[in-house]
């Protein structure tokens, strides 16, 4: 059976957002990157951490060519447990610039990231 998608309005305005999906191949370097180089919502970020140990995504309200990972400060720090698959749920964090993001070992983005690195894809609403 076809499946429909549709909008209502009534009292109460519920909708489908417009939204969308970025994949990262594996990252093992601490170059920041871009996830929407305008304003967004963060919705969720799916990672695989591929590593023995811990690895940290910083999240950036910034465009990558104005992020010094390490030097500028995230406004978030998700910590990714050793060799674990998740997806988290930001709710739709508001981004007011644009979203980036960078992976470390370290909580303050002074490391590279550790083992053979991390996978992620992030969904953002437009």
């Amino acid at each position: 059976p076809a499946i429909t998608l549709s909008r209502t309005t009534s009292s109460i305005t519920t909708f489908e957002n417009n939204s969308s999906i970025i994949s990262f191949p594996v990252i093992t370097t601490l170059i920041p990157l871009q996830i929407k180089s305008s304003p967004g919502s963060l919705v969720s970020i799916n990672y695989y951490n591929d590593s023995n140990s811990v690895n940290y995504i910083l999240l950036y309200n910034a465009l990558i060519a104005n992020v010094t990972v390490g030097t500028t400060t995230p406004v978030a720090v998700l910590s990714l447990k050793k060799a674990d698959a998740a997806d988290k749920n930001l709710h739709s964090i508001l981004f007011s610039t644009a979203i980036s993001f960078a992976v470390s070992s370290s909580f303050d983005g002074s490391s590279l990231p550790s083992g053979s690195g991390v996978y992620v894809t992030a969904l953002y609403d437009n």
